[in-house]
C-alpha cells in the first residue's frame, strides 16, 4: 500500500482554522440535510463505538455528507481512508472539514486479484483475508483506529461480472469477520454508492449501523439505523 497524509490544519492559527471550518460545516450540513438534533447525537454517539457501519445515498444526492458527519464526529480517532486510487473530491471534502485523516491504496498487485479472481470459493477466501489482513497491519500502530473502505465497489468484488452474487456475500462477510471491527477496537465505515443495489444488501446483513441519505420531496433527510 501507499500512503498520503492530509488534514484540515492551517498555518497561522491552526486552532481557529479548525472551529471555524466546523462551523462552516455546521451551516453547510443544516442547508443540505434534514438533521435533527436526535440523530446528531446519535451520529456522536456512534463514533465512539466499535463495530461495522453501512453509509449509503441514493445517486446524485448528498450522499457524501453523513460520511464526513461521523468522521468530523470521530477526530479524536486514528482515521485511515482506504482506497484503490486517489480520491482528489474525498481529499479536499475532509481537509475542508477539518478531519485529519491517512489515506492508504491498496496494491495494483491486489486490484490485478481482484479482476483476475476465480470463480471458486478459496479464491474468494483468500482475496478477502489478503486485504483484511493488511487492514490489520496497518491499524496495529494505530490509536482507537477508524478504517473507512472508500469504496466498496472499488477494493472487492462487487463490480467483477463473472463473480456470482453468492460469491460477493461472501467476500464481505469474511472480510468483516477476519477484521473483526468489535474484538479489535476499530469502527469499521464501508461508503457504499450503490443505494438500491444488491450490493447494497449484502451490506446490510453484516453491518450494525447504518447511516442514509434519502431523498423525499425535494429535501435529503439523514436516516440511522440499527441492524
Amino acid at each position: 500500500m501507499t500512503k498520503r497524509n492530509g488534514g484540515g490544519v492551517g498555518s497561522r492559527n491552526p486552532i481557529n482554522d479548525i472551529a471555524a471550518r466546523s462551523k462552516a460545516a455546521e451551516d453547510r450540513w443544516h442547508e443540505k440535510l434534514l438533521v435533527t438534533e436526535g440523530n446528531r447525537e446519535m451520529i456522536d454517539s456512534l463514533a465512539e463505538k466499535n463495530g461495522t457501519v453501512l453509509v449509503a445515498g441514493e445517486p446524485g444526492q448528498q450522499n457524501l455528507d453523513p460520511l464526513l458527519m461521523l468522521l468530523r464526529a470521530a477526530e479524536k480517532r486514528d482515521i485511515m481512508i482506504i482506497t484503490a486510487s486517489a480520491e482528489p473530491k474525498l481529499y479536499k471534502a475532509l481537509s475542508n472539514e477539518g478531519v485529519a485523516f491517512q489515506s492508504v491504496m491498496v496494491s495494483m498487485h491486489y486490484i490485478d486479484r481482484v479482476i483476475a479472481v476465480r470463480e471458486n470459493m478459496k479464491s474468494v477466501l483468500d482475496l478477502s483475508h489478503a486485504v483484511a489482513n493488511e487492514i490489520l497491519d496497518r491499524v496495529s500502530r494505530k490509536n482507537n483506529p477508524a478504517v473507512v473502505v472508500y469504496t466498496t465497489g472499488s477494493i472487492s468484488l462487487d463490480q467483477i461480472d463473472h463473480v456470482s452474487s453468492m460469491l460477493k456475500a461472501i467476500f464481505w462477510r469474511e472480510f468483516i469477520s477476519a477484521v473483526n471491527p468489535i474484538g479489535n477496537g476499530i469502527l469499521l465505515v464501508l461508503f457504499c454508492n450503490d443505494f438500491d443495489g444488491a450490493a447494497l444488501a449484502q451490506k446490510v446483513n453484516l453491518a450494525d449501523y447504518m447511516l442514509a441519505t434519502i431523498n423525499k420531496g425535494g429535501a435529503s433527510t439523514l436516516k440511522i439505523k440499527a441492524l
